[in-house]
């Protein structure tokens, strides 16, 4: 007996020789080898999209390092990878990193403490910056817009772990903890793809 909606569309697209794929809105589902490619969603927790909130601006500098040389504060690291749902790490992706200054406040005429990196032929970004300040009502944290070349723009926040303002952040999800590490933190992506 099929137990959810999605297993009974899984069950009549497969009947139908093929399957819908909700991302690209185009029929698919066959690898490079004819074979059915897998759908990995359910084995796997997806990243928590959050809407832009109106402090990301287009147009970031490519650069691995948002602070600028001799910029205050305490150095960090955020490394992770972009996967997605299709058991894959996606080569290519651009990840747009942007963050408000060590007082909290973000740039919203220019690009400090803001750009991006496009992932490496493992789905691999590194961003070197500096811990973050909270703005006005907000807990610490770094905004991240994934863009999949003719799939995809997904937007998200990684927060700090052990912030005290995490749970007053009405946008605070605890899936979206950055992972401790000697450097900085890890913060991996899972999309729907």
């Amino acid at each position: 007996m099929v137990q959810s909606r999605r297993a009974w569309f899984s069950v009549v697209a497969a009947l139908a020789g093929g399957f819908w794929h909700p991302v690209h809105g185009r029929q698919g589902g066959l690898d490079q080898f004819g074979g059915a490619t897998p759908d990995c969603a359910p084995n796997r927790d997806l990243t928590p999209a959050l809407p832009a909130d109106g402090t990301f601006r287009a147009g970031s500098p490519e650069r691995t390092s948002l602070a600028e040389a001799g910029a205050p504060g305490q150095r960090f690291v955020l490394s992770g990878t972009v996967s997605g749902v299709t058991c894959g790490r996606i080569k290519g992706a651009t990840v747009d990193a942007w963050q408000p200054d060590p007082s909290g406040r973000y740039d919203m005429t220019g690009y400090r403490y803001r750009g991006h990196v496009v992932t490496d032929a493992e789905g691999k970004y590194r961003i070197v910056t500096v811990v973050p300040g909270a703005p006005a009502g907000r807990a610490k944290h770094i905004g991240l817009r994934v863009t999949v070349p003719g799939k995809l723009e997904f937007s998200t926040e990684a927060f700090f772990p052990d912030d005290p303002q995490n749970t007053r952040d009405a946008r605070f999800k605890p899936e979206l903890l950055i992972k401790k590490t000697v450097d900085g933190g890890t913060f991996d992506i899972s999309l729907n793809l």
